[in-house]
């Protein structure tokens, strides 16, 4: 990456899911749009061939940037994380800073080379981070990924509250002490199945940590409305409002500016 005054050349930027139509089409609307930005997009899917016609459909607009599909996951990373964290921290945000991986060596070098504050790791696998997390101060979201949890039942409230049971007191004595936890709407769980666990959040505030919910775009905020999800924002806000009467502190959102709009009301009712 170089800085020629405004400008940024030779940017590389990983898409992961770059075979997706709506969002990566926004990407490059966006993209062409940055007149003072030039670089490679990187375009990784499980499906590689998507991602192949959205590298057709990107080189096909005029811009400063060239499309390339990537069927290799490490290679497509390359140097991604490093141009991500840098802009960030050259942006002198005066916010905590966190990292989706569950990828234990990212998580350490984000955390070594960039003091990234947070780690969110939607793996699930505790025994992975712990290593990595034990000699730094930064925090940990631990995620409830059903599709990884061996010891599930038909139960999955009381299957959430056993996996947090467990690995949050393996955290704790591990000396990990900012612990969030999230109940992983979507991850292994059928639509029914997130929206009965929204119902009964309120039973994980017994684990005694801040929960933080991503539900934006999410299936269960589109799905059995019959809405998509660029049309799904007021459904959204609505399943929001009752994880923050179920006691979750932390949302993971889109759109922002609706989302403050909504806290501020629910604070002045």
């Amino acid at each position: 990456m170089k800085h020629y005054g405004d400008r940024v050349e030779d940017l590389v930027i990983t898409y992961i899911g770059g075979g997706s139509r709506g969002w990566a089409w926004t990407l490059m609307s966006d993209l062409a749009r940055a007149k003072d930005l030039s670089g490679t997009v990187r375009l990784y899917d499980i499906d590689p061939e998507a991602a192949h016609v959205n590298e057709v459909i990107g080189n096909s607009i005029p811009h400063n940037f060239r499309y390339e599909a990537c069927p290799d996951l490490a290679a497509s990373l390359k140097g991604a994380v490093h141009v991500a964290l840098t802009i960030v921290r050259q942006l002198n945000l005066r916010v905590p800073v966190s990292v989706d991986t569950f990828r234990p060596a990212i998580a350490k070098r984000a955390i070594e080379e960039f003091g990234v504050e947070l780690i969110n790791d939607i793996s699930g696998k505790v025994f992975n981070f712990i290593g990595v997390l034990s000699g730094f101060h930064a925090g940990y979201v631990l995620t409830y990924n059903r599709a990884n949890d061996e010891h599930k039942t038909a139960n999955l409230l009381s299957d959430a509250l056993a996996f947090f049971g467990r690995n949050v007191d393996q955290l704790h004595r591990a000396g990990i002490s900012d612990v969030i936890i999230d109940p992983g709407f979507g991850f292994g769980q059928t639509v029914e199945e997130s929206l009965s666990l929204l119902d009964n959040l309120s039973a994980l505030r017994h684990i005694g940590c801040p929960i933080l919910a991503g539900i934006s775009r999410k299936r269960m905020a589109y799905q059995l409305a019959g809405l998509t999800p660029d049309t799904c924002l007021d459904e959204t806000l609505r399943l929001e409002r009752i994880a923050l009467a179920q006691g979750v502190r932390i949302l993971r959102v889109h759109d922002v500016a609706a989302t403050k709009q909504m806290i501020t009301q629910i604070a002045n009712e």
